[in-house]
């Protein structure tokens, strides 16, 4: 299956279906033996015709007929031995390249290297062959009396071209092998790897691509300086196309090699930048790229572990504290500042806990503090602890705000509402809600090893003493005049209640409670 983000590569999906087949896992191995005989038997007979025909060079041989089927049946010979017997060591070392695909596991260290030196692996065993084709057309040619300077050409000339034709069956050996070598790296690179990298790869492909066919221009009069330019008119002819076909080739091979690997690198950028991180590039090259490559994973990998922290923290804390802390130094400091305080506490928890199996007082409670957090949520408000089966709701800060009194009656208002419909469900359900507000303290509280971000100050304690008081009140909500005067014309459904010393506090607490019944709104 292809990873997210990746781009297609053309012809990678029949790769893809031949790895995919358990039962045919040599069949790469087929491939690339095919990839290898195109790559070196082409550019040999272009170059065998060339200097057979072409650019024979027979002047002073003393029987030139004789010695050219010489030459012809010594090159067809190297053809019937050569292409079996290179198959034979290609197919060979491929072994550990391609035997544990159909295994179902990853492949060993070994087989990974094995894996990542394949294209490099290749070019030597190419170019070894077209030096030791060199050296013995060079050997033969000499013992059938070419003179010398023929035989330069022809050695320089079959240097040449095995350079070519190595590079270029690297470049398509790489490319044959991708899925391999994604397979293989599983999104990672070996430790301490150093494949072939960008820069050596374009100055290869320049030097063989354009390098050697100028070289071979300035090579043609070598072995016959005296000839005329008109002569020469069929070989340059050849030896211009070959260049401009095997540049080409060559070029826009390692163009590829390096524009599509980054084309599925950005195509996964855009993905992350839309938010999706659920991308994985396919790490296929062992080079700059892979790190490149094997660098998003990491990235979005840590991007995802942030975004999972970022999650965690906003439930234990709340996402509009999460957001303050992620945005401040964290620091152990507290700011005045005006806030609303609502709290809320479940009305005979103990004799639940009691009567229940303990499984069933967990469900419960569940359901009691997810319709409080909705409720406070709705109203902009964050919890900012759970105390047993109380909840301490804050109104204000940390993002501010001059309506937070009126926000949290409605808050307290929609939790009334929300319990009194889970009590249908749930029976036995009941909160007791006490609304303050006033000036607290708001910031971080504990030690530099452990703190939270809480709010200390009058208007908690008042809360707190009034959710006591609303436990034996009818509506079980009571709030401070101070917050519904300041909550205006929200206020407009609670009415006074009279006014009580709080336990703890020296002067008496006005006290409201709403003109509707409890667990509805005033609207309704």
């Amino acid at each position: 299956m292809r990873a997210p983000g990746l781009q297609r590569i053309p012809g990678a999906a029949a790769i893809d279906r031949v790895l995919r087949d358990v039962g045919a896992q040599r069949r790469p191995a087929v491939i690339l033996n095919l990839v290898q005989v195109v790559v070196n038997a082409v550019p040999g007979g272009a170059l065998f015709f060339y200097l057979q025909f072409l650019d024979p060079g027979v002047k002073g041989v003393p029987d030139p007929g004789r010695a050219g089927a010489i030459v012809v049946r010594a090159f067809l010979a190297m053809l019937i031995v050569g292409i079996p017997l290179g198959a034979g060591l290609t197919a060979r070392a491929l072994r550990p390249v391609t035997g544990w695909l159909g295994t179902g596991r990853l492949p060993t260290p070994e087989e990974r290297r094995a894996v990542l030196a394949e294209p490099v692996r290749s070019a030597v065993q190419s170019l070894a062959t077209w030096l030791s084709a060199a050296v013995l057309f060079g050997g033969l040619e000499t013992a059938l009396g070419y003179p010398g300077r023929r035989i330069v050409l022809i050695v320089s000339s079959v240097a040449l071209a095995g350079f070519a034709a190595s590079s270029l069956g690297a470049l398509v050996t790489e490319r044959v092998l991708r899925p391999v070598t994604a397979r293989a790296l599983a999104g990672h690179l070996p430790p301490g790897w150093r494949g072939i990298g960008v820069l050596p790869r374009v100055l290869l492909s320049w030097a063989f691509g354009s390098g050697v066919p100028l070289v071979s221009l300035l090579l043609a009069p070598v072995d016959q300086p005296h000839r005329t330019l008109a002569s020469f008119a069929a070989p340059l002819a050849m030896l211009t196309g070959a260049g401009l076909l095997s540049g080409f080739l060559i070029i826009s091979g390692a163009a590829r090699a390096v524009s599509e690997p980054l084309q599925s690198i950005r195509q996964a950028l855009r993905r992350v930048e839309a938010g999706d991180l659920d991308v994985e590039v396919r790490v296929d090259d062992s080079g700059e790229i892979g790190q490149v490559q094997a660098g998003i994973n990491q990235m979005v990998a840590g991007l995802r572990q942030r975004r999972r922290v970022e999650d965690l923290f906003g439930r234990y804390v709340g996402t509009e504290v999460a957001a303050h802390a992620l945005a401040q130094d964290l620091e152990l400091t507290g700011a005045r500042t005006e806030a609303s305080v609502v709290f809320v506490d479940l009305v005979g928890s103990t004799a639940m806990a009691a009567t229940m199996p303990p499984e069933e007082v967990v469900r419960t409670l569940n359901v009691y503090f997810t319709a409080v957090v909705g409720a406070v949520a709705s109203e902009g408000g964050w919890v900012n602890k759970f105390e047993g089966d109380g909840a301490l709701c804050v109104f204000g800060p940390p993002g501010g705000g001059s309506d937070h009194a009126a926000r949290a009656l409605r808050a307290a208002c929609g939790i009334a509402a929300e319990v009194a419909a889970e009590a249908e469900r749930h029976p036995g359900l009941v909160a007791a809600i006490g609304i303050s507000s006033g000036t607290v303290v708001a910031g971080n509280i504990g030690s530099p090893e452990r703190f939270e971000y809480t709010v200390i100050g009058d208007p908690v304690n008042e809360a707190a003493r009034l959710t006591d008081l609303a436990k034996h009140r009818p509506t079980r909500m009571l709030a401070s005049r101070s917050v519904v005067e300041a909550a205006g014309a929200t206020g407009a459904g609670w009415v006074a209640a009279g006014s009580q010393i709080l336990r703890g506090r020296p002067t008496p607490t006005h006290l409201c409670e709403p003109a509707f019944p409890v667990g509805r709104t005033h609207s309704s």
